[in-house]
């Protein structure tokens, strides 16, 4: 799967926690979201850049209000996509969507999850089709 069929697949199964996600559709997806979320950062630096050298704390404040504004937005929109590729991508190694939940343990949760996405899938017997 390329770069241009995750995310459309992604956004295409906005709230699909059904099925199986491959590893490059999972992937995919976490570098599109990556690079949006460093866009948006380099972008609020560049804008904000003349205020900050000002000094002036809450000038830098005001004018990264929209930035944070955006930023949020963005982050809420793609929250639900996340949760059903990671979801999907773990029914493809044959475990179930429950799993998720292990990324709320500090450091060790992400950890699974990133070795649990980097598992290839499981072809056959695998009870979520």
């Amino acid at each position: 799967m390329t770069f241009g069929e995750s995310i459309k697949t992604v956004f295409s199964k906005y709230v699909v926690f059904q099925g199986r996600a491959s590893r490059s559709e999972f992937w995919w997806w976490y570098l599109f979201t990556a690079i949006i979320g460093i866009a948006i950062s380099i972008i609020m630096n560049i804008a904000t850049a003349g205020v900050a050298a000002g000094g002036d704390v809450n000038a830098l404040l005001a004018a990264q209000a929209p930035f944070v504004v955006i930023s949020s937005l963005v982050s809420l929109a793609f929250f639900l996509p996340t949760v059903s590729v990671t979801v999907r991508r773990l029914h493809d190694i044959n475990r179930s969507g429950g799993w998720w939940w292990i990324q709320l343990i500090p450091f060790v949760g992400t950890i699974i999850i990133i070795v649990f996405a980097a598992t290839p899938g499981v072809d056959q017997g695998n009870r979520f089709n």
